[in-house]
């Protein structure tokens, strides 16, 4: 199981968002459907674990992805295709279904701000290296 940190660069604005998240599957192979391909997409940073139940390794994940997201939740009034220039749900499927994890992609306005970020996500990444 892997918890990550997805840089997502829109192809044509440059503008970058954000997402945690977690997977059974390698970070691009999760963001290989077609919709995705307006981003570049960049594993930031992981988190790799793995548990011999797989319930117990979901849990943790759950638990590792809310710690890390602790104090970096996106505002509530982040609309990504505003903030992308697009039109309102220009990210949705051709069954008008919202592209998958959009509603969890933001956005760290300054630089400090995505350095604290990095910081605080290998803190967490310590804390639950495998081993430990």
């Amino acid at each position: 199981m892997m918890v990550y940190d997805g840089l997502f660069t829109h192809k044509a604005s440059g503008l970058v968002v954000r997402k945690v998240g977690r997977t059974q599957k390698k970070f691009l192979e999760r963001f290989s459907d077609p919709i995705y391909d307006i981003f570049y997409k960049k594993l930031n940073n992981f988190i790799y674990f793995s548990r011999p139940d797989w319930q117990v390794a979901k849990d943790l994940a759950l638990k590792i992805e809310y710690e890390v997201l602790k104090g970096f939740k996106k505002s509530s009034t982040f609309m990504i295709e505003e903030y992308l220039g697009l039109q309102p749900n220009a990210l949705n499927d051709e069954f008008g279904k919202p592209m998958s994890g959009i509603t969890e992609m933001f956005v760290l306005d300054t630089l400090e701000r995505e350095q604290q970020f990095n910081d605080h996500f290998n803190r967490v990444k310590m804390k639950y290296h495998e081993g430990n």
